[in-house]
C-alpha cells in the first residue's frame, strides 16, 4: 500500500491547478491500495472554501470533491490557514485539521504530490 499526499496550495482563482490535483487524486483511486490524503494548506484553503462559488474558474471543483468523498479520500483543510484567511467550510467531507496534523500527514506518505 501507498501512502500519497497531494497537497493543493494555490489560489483557485484564473487557473485550473487545482482542479487538476483534485482529477490527480481522483485517478489515484483506481489503484485499491493506494490510501490517498487531499491536503488543502496556505491559499489553498481557498478551493476547499469556494466549491460552490462561480468566481472559481473550474467549476467542476464539486463534482471531483463529490467523486473523492465517494472514494473514501481522505480530504484535509489546515485550520490555521483558514482562519488567517477569515474563511470557514461549508463542505461537509472536507475536516478542518491543524497544522500539526497536516504536517505529520505529509511526513507519514510515501509519494508527496504539490499542486
Amino acid at each position: 500500500m501507498k501512502k500519497i499526499a497531494i497537497i493543493v496550495r494555490a489560489l483557485p482563482f484564473n487557473n485550473v491547478r487545482n482542479a487538476e490535483a483534485l482529477r490527480c487524486a481522483v485517478g489515484m483511486t483506481i489503484e485499491d491500495e493506494n490510501k490517498i490524503k487531499v491536503l488543502f494548506v496556505g491559499d489553498g484553503v481557498w478551493t476547499a472554501a469556494t466549491l460552490g462559488s462561480k468566481a472559481a474558474k473550474e467549476r467542476d471543483l464539486p463534482k471531483h470533491v463529490e467523486t473523492l468523498e465517494m472514494m473514501e479520500v481522505e480530504l484535509m483543510a489546515e485550520k490555521e490557514a483558514l482562519t488567517a484567511r477569515g474563511l470557514e467550510l461549508t463542505q461537509a467531507g472536507i475536516s478542518v485539521k491543524p497544522r500539526q496534523e497536516i504536517e505529520e500527514a505529509i511526513k507519514e506518505a510515501d509519494v508527496v504530490m504539490p499542486f
